[in-house]
């Protein structure tokens, strides 16, 4: 055997190179971290088309994954405010989300989005399915805002998320 083939068969089995071993220094915490009330960056992504979730035909609504970020910290908080969701037809670039009236809206208390956090190999994020109930848009496209609101802070808002619909 090469020195080369018993250096890569120790280095497995102490885990230095991904063969095992202890989970290494930086990885996604079991648990999410406690919850900050100031949030810098809001990352909004979606599945790219309106999801249909129950038995009758036609999209129900849209699913988006909402993940927080501060900027002195190298993974992603838990937020202590409110996350605002902001629907508008059509694709939308040069609105300004927050003067304009959305065709809907979805307003949860991050508290009660604790059931609603999933963890990935970034960190942890929102997940949540935004039902429209009977207003569904009649436009090919939507587009999607995200907004937190700090306990007596400044807005801030992820970039628009364009989700397509199938109006068949």
């Amino acid at each position: 055997m090469s020195l080369r083939a018993v250096v890569m068969l120790l280095a497995c089995a102490g885990g230095v190179v991904g063969c095992g071993g202890p989970v290494r220094q930086g990885a996604t915490p079991d648990r999410p971290p406690a919850p900050v009330s100031q949030v810098d960056v809001v990352a909004a992504e979606a599945v790219p088309m309106a999801v249909n979730w129950d038995e009758r035909p036609g999209p129900d609504g849209v699913r988006i994954r909402v993940t927080l970020f501060q900027r002195a910290q190298p993974r992603p908080v838990v937020g202590s405010g409110t996350l605002d969701f902001l629907l508008f037809p059509g694709k939308v670039g040069d609105v300004d989300p927050a003067t304009a009236r959305p065709a809907q809206s979805w307003t949860f208390a991050c508290a009660e989005l604790r059931p609603s956090l999933v963890r990935s190999i970034v960190g942890w994020g929102y997940s949540l399915s935004l039902g429209w109930g009977d207003r569904m848009p009649d436009s090919p496209t939507v587009t999607v805002f995200v907004r937190y609101a700090a306990p007596g802070g400044e807005p801030v808002w992820s970039k628009p998320v364009t989700i397509a619909i199938s109006l068949q």
